[in-house]
């Protein structure tokens, strides 16, 4: 399994809006939180890829030891398709895995149960 979260900077109605605190931490830290208790799993286990254009995210994302791809800039804007950000992605991924999760960080109620779940169903 491959853990893809995909990250861009610019919003129209919230700016920065991965890296905004929510109840005291960046709201991406929630997803990577979660993403990080299934990483190692046995199961469930994987790699984790962050493909963004913001620097904050990606210092917070080397941080947790994830994988940071630099998203192109024409993906970078809300008509950007997210198929077309996965396929931007594929060629850095590891060749034995054949499934992705993707994790957007915009959901800081998702737990690492939650990611287990989905994968195993």
């Amino acid at each position: 399994m491959i853990y893809f979260i995909p990250a861009r900077k610019d919003s129209k109605r919230i700016p920065n809006k991965n890296i905004i605190k929510l109840n005291g931490k960046p709201l991406i830290e929630y997803t990577f939180d979660a993403v990080r208790k299934v990483m190692d799993d046995k199961i469930c286990g994987g790699p984790v890829y962050v493909s963004t254009d913001d620097e904050s995210v990606v210092r917070m994302a080397t941080e947790h030891g994830f994988n940071c791809l630099r998203r192109h800039e024409e993906l970078c804007n809300d008509k950007a398709k997210m198929s077309d950000v996965l396929f931007d992605a594929v060629p850095y991924f590891e060749e034995t895995e054949k499934d992705i999760c993707v994790l957007y960080p915009t959901s800081p109620l998702r737990k690492s149960d939650h990611i287990k779940q989905a994968v195993q169903m």
